[in-house]
């Protein structure tokens, strides 16, 4: 029996992993983080603040590039459709639940990116971050990411 994906290309080449942590924070903003924001607040994403902010202290004191990123629109209109009312009520340039959590952001080392996609490297500039490394990381290929990202379920 032949594998479509296989034949066609998929698996040619191995990607493996990197030899030179980075690290990608996702959607740690206060709208997610706060409770008092209708999506924030929830245990397991707490939990996941608290961990990741003891991660990044020691990751930046190893000088291990840290990107994290945040979720707004600058009106309805550039906004994709979201099933969910918050989003598209609150999380516009300015409002303060758009802002980063300051237990796992830090101004003068993180590289923040705004998104407004699903993803930290859908049409943002992060890839380049990665790509580029900071600190003399040079080629992207050595760089190891760990993307992390709060979870709405409890």
């Amino acid at each position: 029996m032949t594998d479509t994906y296989k034949d066609i290309g998929f698996g040619a080449h191995s990607i493996g992993f990197g030899e030179r942590p980075a690290i990608a924070v996702v959607d740690f903003q206060t709208g997610f983080t706060d409770g008092k924001y209708p999506l924030g607040g929830r245990p397991l994403v707490e939990r996941a603040v608290e961990n990741t902010a003891r991660m990044l202290e020691v990751a930046r004191a190893a000088n291990v590039p840290v990107a994290t990123c945040y979720t707004a629109y600058t009106s309805q209109r550039d906004a994709p459709y979201w099933k969910i009312p918050a989003v598209m009520e609150e999380f516009r340039h300015g409002h303060p639940c758009t802002e980063l959590d300051p237990r796992i952001y830090e101004p003068d080392y993180d590289v923040v990116y705004c998104k407004t996609g699903p993803s930290i490297f859908f049409q943002t500039a992060v890839s380049q971050f990665f790509y580029q490394g900071t600190g003399g990381y040079g080629d992207h290929r050595g760089l190891q990411y760990l993307r992390l990202r709060p979870r709405l379920g409890d």
